[in-house]
């Protein structure tokens, strides 16, 4: 579903568009699950370009459909910060706290992975490249309230809470989520992985 029009997702890759933070624009999907609320694995690939201002949540997984900064929902994912950082992001019930920041180069390719440790910590990380044997910067983990729960909803969204209308440009391709585990070890898929 698409919430405003600056985004777009083509050939299966969300872009924002240099959408900045004064606006609601994005897309979100129901998963067709809950993720567990101990543990699970997400990979996806991250790419940024344009100016190196705040442009919102560019890949989160929610309790329903309502945009990042709302106060009605709980929330777990990654923040795109100034001067091109990713950060690690929770709401719960519209109180909104963060990591330490990864910077990332602009027009740069990464792989990321975001990883629900346990049911008080979420971790990221980043790679330079898609076997995800090359880490980018430091291993990030961010205290979790044991109470973010129901998460089923993928979301790709800017934040309306500033008043910059152009910012960096998140580009998010290959997002693949393992419910009920922490790594891929022992994880077995048709691709043999």
């Amino acid at each position: 579903t698409e919430v405003g029009s600056t985004t777009n997702i083509t050939g299966g890759v969300w872009t924002s568009n240099g959408a900045g933070n004064n606006a609601d624009h994005g897309f979100y999907k129901a998963l067709g699950f809950t993720l567990d609320d101990e543990k699970w694995y997400c990979e996806f690939d991250i790419k940024q370009s344009g100016s190196v201002v705040e442009s919102g949540v560019p890949l989160y997984f929610s309790a329903g459909t309502a945009k990042p900064l709302d106060t009605s929902h709980d929330a777990l994912g990654i923040m795109a910060t100034n001067a091109g950082s990713v950060e690690v992001w929770k709401n719960t019930a519209g109180t909104y706290a963060n990591s330490a920041t990864t910077a990332l180069t602009v027009d740069t390719q990464y792989y990321g992975v975001l990883i629900r440790t346990s049911a008080t910590n979420l971790r990221l990380k980043f790679y330079t490249n898609s076997a995800r044997t090359t880490q980018h910067g430091s291993t990030v983990d961010l205290t979790l309230s044991s109470g973010i729960t129901g998460l089923n909803t993928i979301q790709h969204r800017t934040t309306d809470n500033g008043g910059t209308s152009s910012g960096t440009s998140n580009i998010i391709d290959n997002v693949k989520v393992y419910n009920g585990v922490t790594s891929l070890d022992n994880v077995w898929s048709e691709e043999g992985t």
